[in-house]
């Protein structure tokens, strides 16, 4: 299971899905975005780039860089555990992190939205599936006319929309029995 953070980095919501993922088997890897200020540097930029402070703080206030920034981070971890022997790979994404994970070019086993609207894309993403978690009722997500919460008019999206009025990971009880449900549906065959 690789997650990716909120824009606010490594807080309880994260520890509250490692919690929650490590509970059912799963090993955890949590990327720590390099704008966090104590994260290593991206295997990206590598750890050697002379220019890596200048580099790192392009991504900081531009969303528009950052959230392309983050996805190639996301990928090259994909790729790393692949190489090193797993075969299963999950991605979940809360708030920010959300936006990240809907926008993977690479197929995983299962993709994991928590807590953020639909992210529209230009480009094909039909190859995985996905469990979007959102409540109509997220203090944080803005009530713009027309926002769609979950991407309910695509195929390969699974939505389950809740009234909590919170922008927890976790926030309705019910969703971690439909990841449950979503992830032993997305398993390989033995």
């Amino acid at each position: 299971m690789i997650h990716s953070h909120g824009c606010g980095g490594i807080g309880s919501d994260e520890i509250a899905l490692k919690d929650f993922h490590t509970s059912l088997g799963f090993r955890f890897v949590m990327l720590d975005f390099i704008k966090r200020g104590d994260a290593s540097p991206c295997s990206h930029l590598g750890p050697n780039n002379a220019n890596y402070k200048e580099e790192s703080l392009k991504y900081i206030s531009n969303l528009k860089s950052r959230i392309p920034a983050r996805v190639k981070e996301l990928e090259h971890h994909i790729k790393l555990m692949r190489s090193n022997g797993f075969h299963t790979i999950f991605v979940t994404g809360h708030s920010e992190g959300g936006m990240v994970v809907q926008r993977l070019s690479e197929k995983v086993n299962g993709v994991i939205v928590h807590s953020m609207t639909c992210f529209p894309t230009s480009f094909d993403t039909s190859f995985n599936r996905y469990l979007h978690l959102v409540s109509v009722n997220d203090p944080l997500l803005t009530k713009t006319s027309g926002r769609q919460f979950g991407c309910s008019d695509k195929s390969n999206f699974t939505v389950f929309q809740s009234e909590v009025k919170s922008h927890a990971a976790l926030a309705d009880p019910l969703w971690k029995d439909q990841i449950k449900i979503f992830i032993n549906n997305n398993l390989p065959s033995k």
